[in-house]
């Protein structure tokens, strides 16, 4: 990207999707209808967070940007399935870590945790 602030606003733009992907009240309801609807939502929520892990990594010298991917990681990464996934998920993390300071330990044993009963 040129310029941090669009960064910052496509990160946005994916987190609103991946929020309202969850919290869609069709979701709730009992069919096949729904079934789909739940398959589709995890799509977007992947999709979603892989962009904003992506723009992260790809825009290193944006902090923000930074935090957001590891708190996104932290609400949604147990979405992910894909062991290379979840191995890039980690590595990010503990150099979010390395680099800022910022406590990525419990987040990372969390998402291990979550990933064995996959």
């Amino acid at each position: 990207m040129a310029h941090r602030a669009q960064v910052t606003a496509l990160q946005h733009y994916h987190l609103a999707r991946v929020i309202l992907a969850i919290y869609d009240p069709a979701l709730t309801r009992l069919g096949f209808g729904p079934l789909r609807a739940r398959k589709q939502s995890e799509r977007i929520v992947l999709d979603g967070m892989r962009n904003i892990v992506g723009l992260a990594v790809s825009n290193e010298d944006v902090n923000n940007a930074i935090f957001e991917a590891s708190h996104v990681l932290k609400t949604c990464g147990g979405y992910l399935k894909d062991e290379a996934e979840q191995n890039a998920a980690i590595a990010f993390l503990e150099n979010v870590q390395q680099r800022m300071g910022w406590t990525t330990g419990k987040t990372i044993a969390e998402l291990q945790s979550q990933w064995v009963g996959q």
